[in-house]
């Protein structure tokens, strides 16, 4: 993608600004713009800060944005294996499978790796219940 290209990206219209293909810093500070302007808590927002240095540190130096289904697939299974809480850890490929998305809508990469993958059941268990009227 290249300056001045006007994309669709979630139903709306943005012109790319700067020069030559998008970097993966340049999508990466889109995203976190996108993130903080959808309404997200400051606590969302800050998780999904978290999420993005715990894959960047997974990746150990690799490029973000030449993740592979695979590498997408081992990332989960070393989150499930890490010790996180299942909620942790549903919350940090949510945070990758939007971050992986939003690449992809703007064609800085072909497709979304994380679209495969499966996010960790999370216990309901002790979550507030709503009541029926009699």
């Amino acid at each position: 993608m290249h300056a001045g290209a006007l994309v669709t990206v979630n139903g709306r219209d943005v012109v790319v600004v700067g020069a030559g293909p998008l970097s993966e810093d340049a999508v990466v500070r889109m995203w976190l713009a996108r993130v903080a302007s959808r309404s997200h808590s400051a606590k969302t927002q800050e998780a999904y800060r978290a999420a993005l240095r715990r894959f960047s540190a997974f990746r150990e130096g690799a490029p973000l944005l030449e993740a592979t289904r695979a590498d997408a697939l081992h990332y989960a299974e070393h989150l499930a294996g890490s010790g996180l809480a299942p909620a942790s850890a549903a919350q940090a490929l949510s945070a990758m499978r939007s971050l992986f998305g939003f690449a992809a809508d703007l064609g800085a990469i072909p497709f979304s790796p994380f679209a495969i993958v499966r996010t960790p059941k999370v216990s309901m268990e002790g979550a507030p219940r709503m009541l029926t009227a009699p």
